[in-house]
């Protein structure tokens, strides 16, 4: 096809991207700004916000990747037409949430008495409990926003689940200020009132966005109309296990850069506040290829369930040139102004020093990690979970932290080596799922021109 097929079919993917995009990166802003206000009360509310924040997302990765069949199937479902069956996905994504959510709050609730083992001060682990419980709470809340959200995106409608996010972010930031340190009557409560105004801002979330959705009339053909009739149990376990390996994805991910934190640990305090930073950095720029990706999955599901799986690499490929081209931009931003950066996190001169060179590592990564995270995206699309999954993790934990330990501890190259490995890890992936999209793409397509040859 074409260039000009290309740029084409990029429009509508960075028109859906960008609400997908500026979601998650205001997510990014909640955090940092709960960060800084709950810093206002001490040192032991920070660390203990640090822990729960920590333990809490570990298990929430399971759930958003088992959630990421909602966006898959309705995707499916939008492009070959059958609204009908877009709503029955949300209703079985819905029971998921809901069920999950409380197991893996029971999850997080039976490790309470064993968290001593994480040798964390005392004082630390006893603020931290009241909140990771109010946490913990909200997960099934947390799960069923994303599935409603997941739903709304795969119809081409991302606005309403951004502009209710948004709303949600500056409810919960007014009720930190509330609660966290006491006004209009309340008293002051800390990091246990940070608890308790994500418990509120998240329910408020998840009412107006379905609210909204039950009104809108570009839902009307596909919400349910009966919540409470049975859901069969095929359907559901399907949903489960196109999702759970997403979910494995994520925790081999985020496995492997935890990791890299303790590894930090173990050269010393100055590597470990330098690769806060880098990390920071790199972790913002990847909101961008992330919001693309999910954009990328949701077209490509569209344009598989229509039976089209040759538009399916017009639609990835002309996403990743472009983010190919925003890599370089970040690339050269992180090598230009490596040291500029690092001094606005930090004035320690050693810090700023070894931040700086991560930095030069972390611009490099930039065209690895937007090629993989892009390419897994449009896998899902093609409802092709398992196989990427084992790519992903042999990359991590069979390539990026090996070489890394290699590099750090026997060649001597410390907090560098690491990030080598883990741009060797990236580099891994990325060759391995976008080699996976070729050959499953150029199968989908055989098979069609077969069927078409027969009829």
């Amino acid at each position: 096809m074409p260039h000009r097929g290309y740029i084409r079919e990029l429009k509508p993917t960075l028109l859906l991207a960008a609400p997908i995009t500026a979601g998650h990166l205001s997510q990014m802003i909640l955090g940092i700004t709960d960060t800084v206000m709950i810093g206002r009360v001490g040192v032991v509310p920070l660390a203990a916000s640090a822990l729960a924040h920590t333990l809490f997302h570990f298990l929430f990765m399971v759930g958003i990747g088992t959630l990421s069949s909602v966006s898959v199937l309705v995707s499916h479902a939008y492009g070959a037409g059958d609204r009908r069956e877009a709503g029955e996905m949300l209703r079985r994504g819905m029971a998921i949430s809901v069920v999950g959510g409380i197991l893996l709050f029971l999850l997080l609730w039976s490790t309470f008495p064993f968290l001593g083992i994480l040798r964390q001060p005392p004082e630390v682990l006893a603020t931290a409990k009241p909140y990771l419980w109010l946490m913990g709470v909200s997960m099934p809340v947390v799960m069923s926003i994303i599935c409603v959200r997941n739903y709304s995106e795969a119809q081409d409608a991302p606005w309403p689940a951004f502009w209710v996010g948004l709303a949600a972010v500056l409810l919960n930031i007014f009720l930190n200020w509330i609660f966290i340190f006491g006004h209009l009557g309340v008293p002051p409560m800390g990091l246990t009132g940070a608890g308790i105004a994500t418990v509120i801002s998240r329910i408020f979330n998840l009412v107006v966005l379905m609210y909204w959705l039950r009104h809108d009339r570009r839902f009307r053909h596909s919400w349910p109309r009966r919540w409470l009739e049975r859901i069969p149990w095929p359907g559901l376990l399907y949903m489960i296990r196109l999702g759970l390996p997403v979910g494995l994805q994520l925790l081999a991910e985020v496995g492997a850069f935890s990791s890299t934190t303790l590894l930090m640990g173990l050269l010393g305090v100055v590597e470990m506040a330098a690769h806060q930073v880098a990390i920071t950095c790199a972790a913002t720029t990847f909101m961008v290829p992330l919001g693309i990706s999910l954009a990328v999955g949701i077209r490509v599901g569209h344009v598989i369930g229509a039976s089209q799986p040759q538009r399916a690499r017009v639609v990835a490929f002309g996403a990743g040139g472009f983010t190919l081209g925003l890599a370089g931009l970040f690339t050269a931003f992180f090598i230009l102004f490596n040291q500029l950066l690092a001094r606005a996190f930090t004035p320690d001169p050693a810090t700023i020093q070894m931040a700086a060179s991560l930095l030069v590592v972390a611009g490099i990564f930039q065209f690895f990690d937007g090629t993989q995270v892009l390419a897994a995206g449009s896998l899902r699309g093609c409802k092709d979970v398992r196989v990427p999954t084992w790519i992903i993790i042999f990359a991590y934990w069979g390539i990026a932290i090996p070489s890394g330990m290699l590099l750090a501890f026997i060649l001597e190259l410390g907090a560098v080596g690491l990030w080598i490995g883990l741009a060797f890890g990236l580099l891994s992936a990325a060759v391995g799922l976008v080699s996976r999209f070729v050959w499953i793409t150029g199968k989908m397509t055989e098979m069609i021109d077969d069927w078409i040859g027969i009829t």
